[in-house]
């Protein structure tokens, strides 16, 4: 019977200790669970305000909008008003760019006219000094061939007075030589 009783004493224990150790357990789960609740309703209130200022931001770029769309529904007015009178303005140019051409046309056809009659001139001129170079060459060539007769003719000129002076020269030396021994025969006398 102490066996058993001691058995039963010891199972009280270890009953009692596994009901400790697991209210130890509950207690920090429990402190754990109020710890997330605690961030959860921080999260929330976070997500609560973020959600107000996110309407806020929201309500202020739809007035945004809605005064940028006024401003280009004013600034498209407008536009379109500029562009009627854009168009307006050159229909008019281009009826002056027109007559302008026309005009243009006529001076471009009348200088054609000129510029044909001008070539034709050039044409004739280049003729003319052409004609006028070839003059120009013969003459040149004619001068050419006179200057060369004439050097001709004074190297002829140079070579007969050479020849002259030559024989003069050889006769008065003869007359020298001769009256010399006339001079010494009529010494010998």
């Amino acid at each position: 019977f102490n066996n058993r009783r001691v058995d039963l004493e010891r199972l009280a224990r270890e009953k009692e200790t596994a009901l400790q150790s697991s209210k130890e357990s509950h207690r920090v789960r429990e402190t754990e669970l109020e710890k997330e609740i605690g961030e959860l309703r921080a999260n929330l209130e976070q997500m609560e305000i973020e959600a107000r200022r996110k309407e806020w931001t929201h309500g202020d770029e739809i007035k945004e909008k809605e005064l940028q769309i006024e401003r280009l529904q004013g600034d498209l007015l407008k536009t379109r008003e500029d562009d009627e009178r854009l168009l307006a303005h050159h229909a008019q140019e281009k009826v002056h760019a027109d007559l302008q051409i026309q005009s243009l046309q006529t001076s471009c056809e009348k200088l054609r006219t000129d510029l044909t009659s001008r070539l034709q001139d050039i044409e004739r001129y280049k003729h003319e000094l052409h004609l006028a170079a070839e003059r120009e060459r013969s003459i040149e060539r004619s001068k050419s061939q006179m200057e060369l007769d004439w050097q001709v003719r004074l190297e002829d000129m140079e070579r007969s007075q050479y020849g002259r002076q030559e024989e003069l020269v050889k006769t008065l030396t003869s007359a020298r030589d001769h009256s010399v021994a006339q001079c010494k025969q009529l010494e010998e006398r």
